[in-house]
């Protein structure tokens, strides 16, 4: 009987039309936007993680259709003026409420899950990292999806007026825009809200890193939140009195109460370090995390050809490592003397060929850049180019066409010709000054190398 009644209740529902129109969008909007979500470090299919937390950032799109759904179908009784009818029967009102409710919710928390195993089955068709790290950040996110589908039907059943859907559905998207938006500013600087407000959507600004994972307090935080925002509108949903439904807010303002302390204060803290997917795995001297671990083999030789070339100084690094500690676009590489790092998350990692990666691993005397990638520096960078020509005996750009090779060539042209216009014993000695200065970040690396280039 059950089963026949939920049949039933399936085809008077919008719930199948609604998953299938959040499949729609959400796909729509990851190739429309495709350079930020398919081409980034930590790609929507390049590892679970970054899966999962792209896929909550396609919430600020999705959310607005799941609560102008729910709010249509919670006026569904107040359209067909059968609620005094219904109202004389004697089933609870909570069997009612809770089929509808299982039916949204379950069907928009599938194609939310849907739109996460898409990309799931890329990352693991190409071999990628797997651990559970991602189970928390995805496991929110659907909560989310829950909690919006129960705070549009309860919204819709206590206010049944044409207008309640479409007004949710704008001012939920403007929320979400504006709250991913202060995420997104907070990557580059600073936010315009709050942290602790900002989580409260459960949209994260865009992965810059496959080393990352969200924060215990924010997933306990986010969770009662949305559990909060879930039960207000499940009330909402079944109780009647204009004074109970004041009350059935009281769920939704605890749980934020209660989640708002547990955030972070700052931004930096909402993900952590996912020491399991950064774990080194070596092949000799050359070494890759475990989440590039299928990019191993192709680097070994590159990576020995680097330390080859290096071995001409004194005192010259012995290991070519993959940094896991740039985490943003405003953070710097490690620097050792004893150790080349390699960041295969940056443009240089992601696009050389193997066979030109010496090139770069050599530029700057195999240390890295003393500037993020946000404050690229051209003199610096010519710097680094003209160094690697002084290891392979040409020079080149480090990838023809960048923009950081064609600001800077100019510059490295007039550096290297100066550099092999000195004696060999100069030129070396001035290498070491650019490794010095590189290595303590002191002083400008291009004058270290050759004084009063490019000034």
């Amino acid at each position: 009987m059950n089963t026949r009644i939920l049949r039933i209740e399936l085809r008077r529902t919008i719930a199948p039309w609604t998953a299938l129109i959040l499949l729609v969008v959400a796909i729509f909007t990851v190739y429309a936007i495709r350079g930020p979500i398919l081409n980034s470090p930590a790609a929507w299919a390049r590892e679970w993680t970054s899966s999962a937390l792209w896929t909550r950032m396609l919430l600020v799109y999705l959310l607005p259709i799941v609560i102008g759904a729910g709010a249509l179908q919670g006026m569904r009784d107040s359209r067909s003026g059968t609620v005094e009818l219904l109202g004389t029967t004697p089933r609870p009102a909570w069997h009612r409420a809770a089929k509808l409710a299982g039916l949204l919710a379950g069907l928009s928390f599938l194609a939310y899950a849907v739109v996460f195993g898409i990309a799931a089955a890329q990352v693991v068709a190409r071999g990628g990292y797997f651990s559970f790290a991602w189970l928390p950040a995805f496991l929110v996110g659907g909560l989310a999806v829950v909690a919006v589908a129960c705070i549009g039907l309860g919204a819709g059943r206590a206010l049944p007026s044409p207008i309640i859907a479409p007004v949710l559905a704008v001012v939920t998207f403007v929320v979400e825009a504006a709250l991913y938006l202060s995420f997104l500013n907070s990557t580059f600087g600073e936010g315009f809200l709050p942290n602790q407000v900002s989580l409260l959507a459960p949209a994260f600004a865009d992965p810059q890193t496959v080393f990352a994972t969200t924060a215990t307090s924010v997933d306990i935080g986010q969770t009662l939140w949305f559990l909060g925002l879930a039960v207000t509108g499940l009330l909402l949903l079944v109780v009647k009195s204009v004074r109970v439904k004041v009350f059935a807010l009281a769920p939704m303002a605890l749980g934020a109460l209660i989640a708002i302390p547990l955030f972070p204060a700052s931004p930096a803290d909402d993900l952590v370090f996912d020491r399991a997917a950064a774990e080194l795995v070596c092949d000799g001297p050359v070494c890759v995390t475990r989440v590039h671990e299928d990019r191993l083999a192709e680097l070994v030789g590159p990576g020995r050809e680097t330390l080859r070339l290096l071995a001409k100084l004194p005192g010259a690094p012995t290991r070519v490592v993959e940094s896991s500690a740039p985490a943003s676009f405003r953070d710097v590489m490690p620097r050792d003397p004893g150790t080349v790092f390699v960041d295969l998350q940056s443009y240089l990692g992601q696009h050389t060929a193997p066979a030109n990666l010496p090139r770069v691993l050599v530029g700057g005397a195999g240390v890295s850049s003393c500037f993020s990638v946000q404050r690229d520096e051209p003199r610096e960078f010519a710097a680094r180019v003209v160094a690697a020509a002084w290891f392979i005996g040409d020079l080149k750009p480090f990838h023809a066409g960048s923009y950081s090779d064609q600001r800077a060539a100019p510059i490295a042209e007039a550096a290297w010709h100066a550099l092999r216009a000195l004696p060999e014993p100069e030129q070396q000695t001035r290498i070491l000054a650019l490794r010095q200065a590189l290595l303590t970040c002191h002083g400008d690396a291009l004058d270290a190398l050759v004084p009063g280039i490019g000034r």
